[in-house]
């Protein structure tokens, strides 16, 4: 769709200031529609000098372990960062994009009913992009872990761990990294926090995965270090935290078994 004169003169009144966003909000473009638009007429925004604070960082981190992705658009030369969550996880994305307070978000619901955030873009996370993609794809490396963390471990267990309560065990899903970089975490787990967590595989179609569990000691010692910044609404992915007292009894009688 051509772009008439109204148009090209907000384009070019409000995108250096107030940006994509603010644009499509005043004209029936979407605000990447409008980045694309700027970039060919080579309008430039004048980005915010801004600084993380070390939850913002953590949190990023963390985040970028779990569900959050870091990419760089074709027609830009500084990184964002999105996430998406299902509507049971609306409120522990709504405390992301309430902690991340330095960054501006766009929100919107997906066609299947997911939540979805993407930052603006940002130099200031071209450095993570940096540490975690390789040739486009998500690493993990002893830098990054190093950087990690009580907060980061927790935001890490938010995506993508999980408590079967029945088993008294933690499991955290790595499945998207390599057996390597499993073995990686779970050395670094052993290394700095004394936490020895299993690796375990499994097998679908031809290709194996690699993903973390913490026996029930282990378990133990991994909630006990991450529990004051588990969100509320992931209260049910960390057990024991908030059994009754029967539940405590019969996790303190497997906790015995495993030692």
């Amino acid at each position: 769709m051509r772009w008439n004169n109204n148009e090209l003169f907000i384009l070019r009144k409000f995108y250096t200031d107030k940006g994509d966003v603010y644009i499509s909000k005043l004209i029936n473009r979407t605000p990447n529609v409008i980045r694309i638009r700027a970039h060919m007429l080579k309008i430039k925004r004048v980005e915010k000098d801004i600084k993380l604070s070390s939850d913002e960082d953590q949190i990023i981190l963390g985040s970028l372990l779990g569900d959050m992705y870091c990419g760089i658009h074709h027609t830009c030369k500084n990184a964002h960062i999105e996430e998406a969550h299902s509507k049971k996880q609306f409120s522990y994305l709504y405390w992301k994009l309430e902690k991340l307070s330095s960054l501006t978000f766009n929100l919107r619901k997906t066609k299947i009913g997911a939540l979805h955030f993407d930052s603006r873009v940002h130099p200031i996370l071209n450095s993570y992009y940096r540490l975690f993609y390789k040739d486009g794809k998500k690493t993990v490396n002893r830098d990054i872990l190093d950087k990690l963390d009580a907060l980061g471990i927790a935001v890490w267990y938010m995506d993508d761990g999980s408590y079967p309560k029945n088993s008294y065990s933690c499991t955290l899903h790595t499945n998207g990294f390599s057996h390597e970089e499993n073995v990686l975490i779970k050395q670094w787990f052993e290394e700095k926090w004394d936490i020895c967590p299993k690796i375990t595989s499994f097998l679908k179609g031809i290709k194996r995965y690699y993903f973390l569990r913490f026996p029930a000691k282990e378990s133990r010692k991994l909630i006990e270090l991450i529990k004051p910044y588990i969100h509320q609404s992931m209260q049910y992915k960390t057990g024991n935290i908030f059994e009754t007292k029967s539940e405590t009894k019969r996790r303190n009688v497997l906790w015995e078994i495993d030692l």
